[in-house]
């Protein structure tokens, strides 16, 4: 059992909290050299191009700008990733659930439910809906159709 439990919830929810702090700092400072590099370009380029701080790869201020971008994008998608987490287990801790109990919910509540299939008999619907019969027999892996 690898969930996160009641004894060490607090050690979890620091060490997510952390990361969080840690992306979004690493973004503001992304942030603030990407406006630092837009308004001082030929600064930009002579402080990238000196041999002195960047020994074997000079950049170019675009070259750099395309890294801060690059940069950026990741650490939004991480924000959200490990803000998504965190939230999370706030919501499992307020309810006042382990994730070992929410998952033994969900588990049960998957088998208490019968698989639904849309019109088509494949489990979508005119609305388009998602297909919720993946768990029905014959998707089992190694099951013969």
């Amino acid at each position: 059992n690898n969930c996160v439990g009641a004894r060490n919830y607090h050690s979890f929810l620091a060490l997510v909290a952390l990361v969080l702090a840690q992306v979004l700092f690493q973004m503001a400072t992304g942030a603030y050299q990407l406006r630092w590099s837009l308004a001082s370009k030929t600064e930009a380029n002579a402080i990238l191009r000196s041999p002195k701080r960047f020994p074997l790869a000079p950049l170019t201020q675009q070259e750099f700008v395309a890294c801060l971008i690059v940069l950026l994008f990741a650490c939004l998608c991480a924000a959200y990733l490990v803000g998504d987490l965190l939230g999370f287990h706030c919501v499992l801790i307020r309810r006042g659930l382990t994730t070992l109990d929410y998952i033994l919910s969900q588990q049960q509540r998957a088998a208490d439910e019968p698989p639904t299939r849309g019109a088509d008999g494949w489990g979508s619907d005119a609305k388009g809906g998602r297909c919720a019969c993946v768990s029905a027999p014959f998707f089992r892996i190694g099951a013969k159709v």
